[in-house]
């Protein structure tokens, strides 16, 4: 199921892709357009988990319970991670895109 970026609890576009927690961790987010993802670093190493948002409350469901945090997407194509709410499986701070999937992407046409 794809979850369209207009629809209620959707995966905003600009949070799909992998994340990685800057300042040297090993700490990386994967959030998939339909919600899937895992967290790799947490204290249980790589955890399957389900993303949601609402607001701008960014929310995670793992096996072991969920959390929340604060989300903004910044000027230098950064994710900002902050108010951390409920399981510890959420880290405050900024990361960084690890792929594409987080760049805009820009089809030039050419005219003939």
């Amino acid at each position: 199921m794809k979850v369209c970026d207009g629809d209620a609890g959707a995966i905003p576009v600009s949070l799909v892709g992998k994340w990685g927690l800057m300042g040297g961790t090993t700490t990386r987010l994967e959030i998939n357009p339909d919600g899937s993802g895992s967290i790799v670093g947490s204290v249980w190493g790589r955890e399957p988990v389900e993303w949601s948002v609402k607001g701008n409350r960014l929310s995670v469901k793992a096996e072991r319970g969920s959390g929340s945090a604060n989300y903004a997407v910044g000027d230098g194509n950064e994710l900002v991670l902050s108010k951390v709410q409920g399981l510890f499986i959420l880290v405050a701070g900024a990361y960084t895109p690890l792929d594409m999937g987080n760049q805009v992407k820009v089809i030039e046409g050419f005219a003939w």
